[in-house]
């Protein structure tokens, strides 16, 4: 049960690493961007 558990855990690390990352601001600029441009429909 163990050996699973750490399989699951080393193949969700896999996964998490293998996201292309961005940098904050690129991030934050496009939450922007989608909250001004969807604002009316509040």
């Amino acid at each position: 049960s163990t050996l699973q558990q750490q399989r699951a855990v080393t193949e969700q690390l896999r996964r998490e690493a293998s996201i292309k990352r961005i940098p904050v601001s690129v991030a934050v600029a496009d939450i922007v961007r989608y909250i001004s441009e969807h604002e009316q429909e509040d």
